[in-house]
């Protein structure tokens, strides 16, 4: 600091993207080895799919819980990925990045980051626990709150995180963002009628819906193709350079050892 003046630094904007991408998928795998690591007992596969007197739903649940975990946990990591520009696009870019447009959409990404990372966490708590309850057929608040608000905090900081970015989008794609969002905040109360198995469908769905709506992550996928379209021409390029070299040295040695017989 000098004369009351602070001196920045320069931010290595691809590499604060990378870490930050890094740590979300850590949390994610650790929320997919807590299921995973659940001791679920003895499983039934050849049970009815049908629901016992007391309320008990079927061995097959936990098998389409397990499953719909997973799905779940790849649709948060894509949603994230295509939230953000390609890494090439990052390092020859200049202003498409949140933390290189202005300080304001730099602290709306850094914290929303902050924010994200304790849904995940929340996420990954709450899924361990809806696991170990799963089958059974009482009603457990935590089971539905926990993870599935957590859910909601979590798609909410990744739409503040693309919009942070220089991305593009029709206002009718955001309304319905909202709408879906605002579904899944108001699915936990369906817990009050009838099994938390169909607040878990509902929110799959949005996220589901949520993923086919992602037209930016439609723009990135034609980006990373024309990036690698790019490359490939260049590499080819390079080589044939390579090529004419290769035989302009042996013309030359050849008319050099044509004048020594001489």
């Amino acid at each position: 600091e000098k004369k009351g003046k602070s001196v920045a630094l320069p931010l290595n904007v691809p590499h604060i993207s990378e870490r930050y991408g890094l740590f979300v998928m850590v949390i994610l795998g650790e929320a997919i080895i807590a299921v995973m690591t659940t001791d679920v007992g003895e499983l039934d596969l050849y049970q009815k799919f049908v629901w016992a007197p007391d309320g008990t739903p079927p061995d097959l649940i936990k098998i389409f819980f397990f499953l719909g975990v997973f799905v779940l946990s790849y649709c948060i990591a894509r949603l994230y990925h295509n939230c953000q520009p390609t890494e090439e696009a990052i390092l020859v870019g200049v202003k498409n990045h949140a933390l290189r447009i202005s300080r304001g959409r730099a602290k709306l990404y850094i914290h929303s980051h902050q924010i994200l990372f304790l849904a995940l966490l929340g996420y990954g708590i709450g899924i361990k626990l809806t696991a170990k309850h799963v089958l059974t057929s009482g009603v457990y608040w935590i089971d539905v709150l926990l993870p599935c608000y957590s859910l909601v905090v979590i798609v909410i900081c990744l739409h503040i995180i693309r919009i942070a970015h220089p991305f593009v989008a029709n206002h009718k794609i955001w309304t319905f963002r909202v709408l879906v969002i605002v579904a899944m905040a108001a699915a936990p109360a369906l817990a009050l009628f009838t099994n938390q198995a169909v607040v878990w469908c509902v929110e799959l769905a949005c996220i589901f819906l949520l993923v086919a709506t992602d037209v930016e992550g439609e723009q990135r996928r034609k980006d990373e193709r024309h990036h690698d379209s790019k490359k490939r021409e260049a590499a080819k390029e390079y080589h044939e350079q390579q090529n004419e070299l290769k035989k302009l040295k042996s013309h030359k040695r050849g008319i050099f050892s044509a004048v020594g017989i001489l």
